[in-house]
């Protein structure tokens, strides 16, 4: 599956009609136009909103503790040295 252009995700989201509208109202309009430029688009929103999800849960239980961006390319920058 390709990724759609951000030139097809704004001819398919018609953008100024939906600026500050909100997340619901943009996908609704996606879904409603049924082009495959828009059935994209809403797939990534979609897609995007499952991984902001699982990355909530997981800074919630605890995953990210002790972790350091800084460290970890530390880390990497030795190992690769």
């Amino acid at each position: 599956m390709t990724r759609p252009t951000l030139a097809a995700y704004r001819s398919a989201a018609a953008p100024g009609r939906l600026k500050c509208r909100g997340l619901a109202k943009t996908k609704a309009h996606l879904a409603a136009l049924r082009t495959p430029e828009a059935e994209a688009a809403l797939r990534r929103l979609t897609e995007a909103e499952e991984a902001l999800r699982r990355l909530t849960e997981a800074e919630e239980a605890g995953g990210f503790d002790g972790f350091s961006v800084e460290a970890y390319a530390a880390w990497y920058a030795t190992y690769y040295a």
